[in-house]
């Protein structure tokens, strides 16, 4: 059986990752060109990768920043969002979305997530909504549209709150036949290498109307802007940062772009496949796909049943070479964020412990699937034995 390995550092073995980017020399190229244009920081080809992924969501361009996180900041700061104001976010999340709002100098309101879903639930939003309540961010957590329409039915019937889309693993994903990126008032997205495409480190801003977009450009760019286009130099008129993204970075976005289609395509044939290899082991769910949703399979997460060792599973199944890790995190859980929780989270908690990724990309194979698939299993069968010593 032929296994499709990458090394890993140093005296560990041979492993089958759980992601490796797609990259070719049509990125190798992308970057020389840039390179030998001498226009390294942002221009125009991150001009280029912002109007490519508007197109591609149907939605308007956006910007082009650092990352997912800095556009998530990025975008808080622009609506004034900073302290005494309240940001409510799910438990089920990687800590960076969490952080961006601390970092604005807001409190998040950490809320219990849906156990097949893994989203937000929005049964659990109107009792967190409080006059200091500026934005809920839903999270599309592997890249499963959170249900943006229910959780907007919710926001309805109070003050004006705005809904930040956290779809940072959900580029291609699809709620009803809307794209991800469009559900909300803003969204962000990832390009870090684990994502469906990779600019290395990246991300983007993206904006329902244009309104804030203008001050969202300037605060990205250390807070400077031009009063006129024959301007020789920038007026400061506003504290912003430093969250461009690299001509560099967005060359490689360029090209991973065009790969899209094909990317998902195979990433969900793998990914069906993987369920109905193991949709008879009881020992196993999978994350639900509600109809109308189309999921990117960005990451493959199962559900361990209750009472198995997760961490043990990760540990053996690394002993046969295979790379694997937690679903994501409960951010109840994380020390950063005790002084925060004001509603109990037992599903977000209950999930923290109980999933798994497993490898899934575009160069992965059917008989990799197979070998994994198979392993997983040895070692669910003999997880009684190992609790019994």
């Amino acid at each position: 059986m032929r296994l499709l390995v990458r090394p890993w550092i140093g005296t560990l073995p041979l492993m089958i990752r759980i992601n490796v980017p797609n990259l070719g020399k049509e990125e190798l190229e992308a970057v020389v060109s840039v390179l030998e244009s001498g226009y390294m920081t942002q221009g125009p080809k991150a001009t280029e990768f912002e109007n490519a992924i508007g197109n591609y969501i149907s939605g308007s361009p956006g910007i082009a920043t650092s990352s997912a996180t800095t556009a998530l900041h990025l975008i808080l700061e622009t609506l004034g969002i900073g302290p005494g104001d309240e940001v409510i976010i799910p438990d089920f999340t990687f800590p960076a979305t969490g952080n961006a709002i601390v970092q604005s100098g807001a409190t998040p309101v950490i809320i219990d997530v849906n156990l097949d879903t893994f989203n937000l639930n929005p049964q659990n939003l109107e009792q967190a909504i409080s006059p200091r309540t500026k934005a809920i961010i839903p999270v599309h957590v592997f890249g499963l549209c959170a249900d943006v329409d229910a959780i907007r039915k919710v926001v309805a019937k109070f003050h004006p709150i705005f809904i930040i889309e956290d779809a940072a693993c959900a580029l291609g994903s699809k709620y009803f036949g809307r794209s991800a990126g469009t559900l909300g008032d803003f969204a962000c997205f990832s390009f870090h290498p684990r994502k469906v495409i990779t600019t290395g480190e990246g991300g983007m801003l993206m904006f329902r109307n244009n309104e804030f977009k203008s001050r969202a450009r300037q605060l990205s760019t250390h807070g400077g802007g031009k009063t006129s286009q024959t301007d020789p130099y920038l007026l400061f008129s506003i504290n912003g940062f430093n969250y461009r993204l690299s001509d560099i970075n967005a060359a490689i976005g360029i090209e991973q772009l065009k790969k899209i289609d094909r990317i998902l395509d195979n990433k969900f044939k793998l990914a069906q496949f993987y369920i109905q290899r193991l949709r008879n082991n009881e020992d196993i769910s999978f994350q639900v796909v509600p109809e109308g949703y189309v999921h990117n399979f960005q990451s493959l997460v199962i559900k361990l049943k209750n009472g198995i060792d997760r961490d043990w599973v990760i540990r053996q199944l690394f002993d046969f070479g295979i790379e694997s890790t937690l679903g994501t995190y409960s951010l109840s859980l994380q020390p950063a964020f005790q002084k925060w929780i004001s509603f109990a989270t037992p599903v977000g908690q209950s999930l923290h412990h109980s999933t798994l990724t497993l490898p899934l990309f575009e160069g992965l194979t059917f008989e990799n699937i197979e070998y994994i698939c198979n392993k997983l299993e040895s070692i669910l069968r003999n997880h009684s034995a190992f609790l019994e010593r």
